[in-house]
């Protein structure tokens, strides 16, 4: 499946940064006129101590924005089978669409970071959110969810049915009034017509 695949490319990105076997360097390559004077300001070993912070709580970040865009994926991806596509299909490319634009995403962040540096006076003032709360996401690789709600053109036939049979009490209510009414109105006709007759018999 196409999360084991992320999976393992983010978390071996990130095991490569943590041990040292990759240098993180996206200052010095995206933004070299920005990391020169972060460099020049606040020492070039504890900008790139930073950096190195900065990359592990970004990666971190986007990746749990990944699992959560997938989670959400999952629960609505087998509609797709009414336009006659492959749920499987579709959620492995559009994953792959934001799997992609992560990447360009997170460049775009450390640059963002790289200037709020620039913008403080002492670089221990620089703040890296740390999480608050943790979420577990529980993905099955087969790729069998996503194929196994049946669908039908009336995707919700007890509410219907329910809405039915409340249109059906009313008119039956509604016709039982008008009965009731037509009862009562001929019953007064009838004790007028009585009282009336009555009355011109004593006349």
């Amino acid at each position: 499946m196409i999360g084991e695949k992320h999976r393992d490319a983010v978390f071996g990105r990130r095991r490569a940064f943590l041990t040292g076997e990759s240098e993180v360097d996206i200052w010095q390559n995206e933004f070299a006129d920005d990391y020169s004077t972060a460099a020049q300001k606040f020492g070039e070993d504890k900008v790139n101590a930073l950096q190195k912070r900065v990359i592990l709580q970004v990666i971190n970040e986007y990746w749990s924005d990944y699992l959560d865009y997938t989670s959400y994926l999952r629960d609505g991806i087998h509609l797709t089978r009414i336009g006659g596509k492959n749920p499987a299909d579709e959620y492995n490319i559009t994953c792959e669409e934001f799997f992609s634009g992560m990447e360009e995403q997170v460049i775009d962040t450390m640059g963002e970071r790289l200037q709020t540096l620039l913008s403080l006076d002492n670089i221990d003032d620089f703040v890296i959110n740390t999480p608050t709360e943790l979420w577990t996401y529980t993905l099955n690789e087969s790729g069998e969810e996503l194929l196994k709600r049946a669908l039908s053109k009336r995707r919700f036939p007890k509410r219907r049915k329910k809405a039915i049979t409340i249109t059906a009490m009313t008119a039956t209510v509604r016709t039982k009034t008008k009965r009731k009414n037509r009862q009562t109105k001929s019953r007064q006709k009838r004790a007028f017509s009585q009282n009336y007759s009555v009355r011109r018999i004593k006349i």
